[in-house]
């Protein structure tokens, strides 16, 4: 048998017990949320890092005209779906740079003096006033890196020389794009596929960028079994 003191210090020590379960509950969810949100934010640099060298190679490979002509494509193109999605106040600049080659390169090219063209890329907007020019990267997390890797795809397929005819595929485009501006990212790819009368394919989970298509060709799998449904405009 307990005293009623024994007993009021267990119910004590259960409290304390349930309470502080509950608090390492709560972080624990704290901790995996965050560690989601900065996984996703990992994989969008690591998507937009690709598209930049890609970028730059294809840079490398243009006359010094070719190449200020592609850089003012790229901001053209980049500062309409900046300004699109985002707001007026937003804008995307090119810095092109020449960088001395690195030893390995050197030894490729047999020469010590060659250099390389380089292309930074920048988001300019204005706050309070002031206005702010970061790289995409630490701007507004992975939602600006999805978009600004959007623009640079579509800009370089536009700049090329000779040009490449026939639709644009697009993979997941905009999946880390927050809610906030999903709606206006779509609108944005649709807006962006008449202007250069193109075709735009993309594949995507996302229910917005769905509604945005013309047509839609929907696989669901049904009791183990692939079923394809097609809808036209929405319809």
């Amino acid at each position: 048998m307990f005293s009623s003191t024994q007993m009021q210090a267990l119910g004590d020590a259960l409290y304390k017990a349930r309470t502080n379960y509950e608090i390492k509950k709560s972080l624990k969810s704290t901790i995996e949320n965050d560690l989601a949100e900065k996984q996703i934010e990992l994989q969008a640099q690591i998507e937009y890092s690709d598209v930049l060298r890609q970028t730059n190679i294809l840079l490398q490979k243009t006359s010094d005209y070719q190449r200020r002509q592609s850089c003012k494509q790229i901001e053209s193109i980049g500062t309409s779906a900046l300004q699109f999605i985002m707001g007026p106040d937003f804008r995307l600049e090119v810095d092109l740079k020449d960088i001395r080659r690195g030893d390995d390169e050197k030894k490729a090219f047999q020469t010590d003096t060659r250099r390389r063209p380089e292309a930074e890329i920048y988001i300019v907007n204005i706050e309070n006033g002031q206005e702010i020019r970061n790289r995409p990267q630490d701007s507004r997390g992975g939602g600006v890196v999805d978009i600004v890797s959007m623009a640079l795809r579509i800009a370089m397929i536009e700049a090329v020389d000779p040009p490449i005819n026939g639709p644009i595929i697009l993979d997941e485009p905009g999946k880390h794009v927050s809610e906030d501006f999903i709606v206006a990212f779509s609108e944005f790819i649709k807006a962006i596929s008449r202007q250069l009368d193109r075709q735009i394919i993309m594949v995507t989970h996302s229910y917005y960028m769905a509604q945005s298509a013309d047509k839609r060709i929907e696989i669901k799998i049904e009791n183990g079994v692939s079923k394809i449904a097609t809808t036209k405009n929405g319809g």
